[in-house]
C-alpha cells in the first residue's frame, strides 16, 4: 500500500540507473522487513519514478463527482529526461480522456525532498546554463548584400547559433550588422578568412558600445597584392587603448597573422616603446608618442601610433624618421616596388568647428601630404583611428573628408594606388 490512498504496487518497475540503485539500497537498508525473510516491497521513489496526474480541463465532473477536484487516475511516467521526453508514454498518449497532457503541481516533488517527504537522491536535473556570448559590429558591407547571404557565411563555416540583425540606416552608403554568437564561435568570426576583404568586423563591450572590453577589441585586417611576386601584404590595424602586460598575448596573436600591425594609442613614453619587442622574437618596431617626457602630466596616459613588422618577411623596411606625434610611417620594398605604410592616431573630429579645425586643417594635412611628397613609392596604406566615420555626412566629420580627399587627389596624379585602413570609435 502506497501513502495518500493511492495503489502504487502494480506500478512496472523503471529501468535501473547508478543513481536509482544508491536510492533502493539505502531504502532497503532501512530494517523494514515483511513477513518471513524477504525485505517488504518499497514503493517506488520520486528519484526514479515520476507520475503524472489526469486533469480533466474540457469536462472536469465526468467521473469525479465534484467539479473542483480532478480525476485521481495515476499514470507512470519512468524516465523524464532535461527535454521533457519519457519512455513509458504511450499509456498516456493513447488516453482519450486527458486532452491536454498538463502536469499537475501535486505530482512534483518539492526542492530538497520539501517538508514531510525524505529522499535520498533524485534524478531531477536542471537545464544547463547557457553559454555567453560575444556581440559583433560588421560594418561596411554593400547594399547588394542581404542578411541571407551573411546567414550561409555564417553557417558555412559552421557557425549555428547565433543572432543577426541590421542596425545601420536604411540610406546609409554601407550596411552594419550586430552579430551575437556563442564564445567558443568568436574565433571563427574574428579569424581574416571569414570574412570578404573590405568588411570591417569589431568586438562590442557589453555595454554595446565599441571599444576595449575584453582582450579582443577593435581591429581591422586587410590584404593587398604587391607588384613583383604578387605577395599578399597583410596589415591589421588595431585601437589597443593603452598598451600593458594583459594585452601582450592578443597582440602576439595578432602579429600571428600578419606582415605589418599598426598599434594606436599604446599610451607609452618614446623611451619605453622597446616594450613592444615582447610581442615576438624576429619583430621590428617603429612608433611615435604623444605624450613628453620633459612636461607634467596631466589626465590619464594617451595616444601614439606604433608600427611592428615581421622581420622575416623579405625585402627591407625602412622606418621614415618624421616629426610628428600623431603618425608614424616605414617604407617597404620588396625589389621591385616600394610601399609606403603610415599609421595615424587623429584628434577627436569634434563637433564644433573651432575646436580641432586648426589642428586638422594646417597641421595634419600639411604633415601628412609633406610626408608622401617626400618618398619616391609605388604604393600608399594609411591605417589607423581617425576618430570619425568617413561615410556620414556630418559637420564633424569634414576635416577628416578634407584630409583624405586632398591625399587622393595628390596620388591620383602620380597614378599611386591609395588605401585607407580606419577603425571607428
Amino acid at each position: 500500500p502506497g501513502t495518500g490512498g493511492v495503489a502504487v504496487a502494480s506500478l512496472p518497475s523503471p529501468p535501473m540507473r547508478p543513481c536509482d540503485d544508491m536510492a533502493t539500497h539505502d531504502a532497503a537498508e532501512g530494517g523494514q522487513q515483511a513477513h518471513g525473510d524477504s525485505p517488504a516491497p518499497v514503493p517506488p521513489s520520486p528519484s526514479h519514478t515520476k507520475v503524472r496526474r489526469r486533469l480533466h480541463s474540457n469536462n472536469r465532473n465526468t467521473g469525479s463527482g465534484n467539479g473542483d477536484q480532478a480525476s485521481d487516475d495515476i499514470y507512470p511516467l519512468t524516465t523524464v529526461d532535461r527535454y521533457g521526453k519519457h519512455d513509458n508514454s504511450e499509456d498516456y498518449l493513447h488516453d482519450s480522456n486527458n486532452m491536454h497532457g498538463q502536469w499537475s503541481d501535486s505530482q512534483v516533488p518539492p526542492r530538497g525532498g520539501g517538508r514531510g517527504h525524505t529522499t535520498t537522491n533524485t534524478n531531477f536535473q536542471g537545464a544547463s546554463p547557457p553559454l555567453p556570448k560575444m556581440d559583433f559590429l560588421i560594418s561596411r558591407v554593400y547594399p547588394s548584400t542581404d542578411e541571407q547571404k551573411i546567414r550561409e557565411c555564417l553557417y558555412f563555416h559552421g557557425i549555428i547559433d547565433f543572432d543577426l540583425f541590421q542596425v545601420s540606416h536604411v540610406n546609409s552608403q554601407f550596411k552594419s550588422y550586430k552579430l551575437s554568437v556563442k564564445l567558443p564561435d568568436k574565433d571563427i568570426v574574428l579569424s581574416p578568412d571569414m570574412w570578404p576583404d573590405g568588411v570591417c568586423v569589431q568586438r562590442l563591450g557589453e555595454d554595446g558600445s565599441r571599444g576595449y572590453n575584453s582582450t579582443y577589441s577593435n581591429y581591422s585586417y586587410y590584404q593587398f597584392i604587391m607588384k613583383g611576386e604578387n605577395k599578399v601584404i597583410s596589415v591589421i590595424s588595431y585601437n589597443c587603448e593603452h598598451a600593458d602586460d594583459v594585452k601582450l598575448p592578443f597582440f602576439h596573436e595578432l602579429f600571428d597573422i600578419c606582415d605589418f600591425l599598426l598599434i594606436q594609442d599604446y599610451a607609452m613614453f618614446q623611451s619605453k616603446l622597446p616594450w613592444l619587442n615582447a610581442v615576438d622574437s624576429d619583430v621590428g618596431v617603429h612608433g611615435v608618442s604623444a605624450m613628453d617626457e620633459n612636461k607634467l602630466l596631466g589626465g590619464r596616459p594617451h595616444g601614439g601610433a606604433v608600427i611592428l613588422w615581421r622581420g622575416s618577411i623579405g625585402g627591407r623596411v625602412t622606418p621614415v624618421l618624421w616629426d610628428s606625434k600623431i603618425f608614424c610611417a616605414v617604407i617597404y620594398n620588396n625589389g621591385d616596388s616600394k610601399l609606403l605604410i603610415v599609421c595615424v592616431h587623429m584628434p577627436r573630429d569634434d563637433s564644433n568647428p573651432d575646436a580641432n579645425g586648426v589642428e586638422y586643417d594646417n597641421d595634419i594635412l600639411n604633415e601628412i601630404c609633406s610626408l608622401i611628397s617626400s618618398v619616391d613609392v609605388d604604393s600608399l596604406c594609411i591605417g589607423g583611428d581617425f576618430n570619425t566615420d568617413c561615410v556620414k555626412q556630418y559637420i564633424s566629420n569634414r576635416y577628416t573628408k578634407k584630409v583624405l580627399l586632398l591625399i587622393l587627389i595628390c596620388f591620383v596624379a602620380v597614378q599611386v594606388m591609395f588605401l585607407v585602413l580606419y577603425t571607428l570609435t
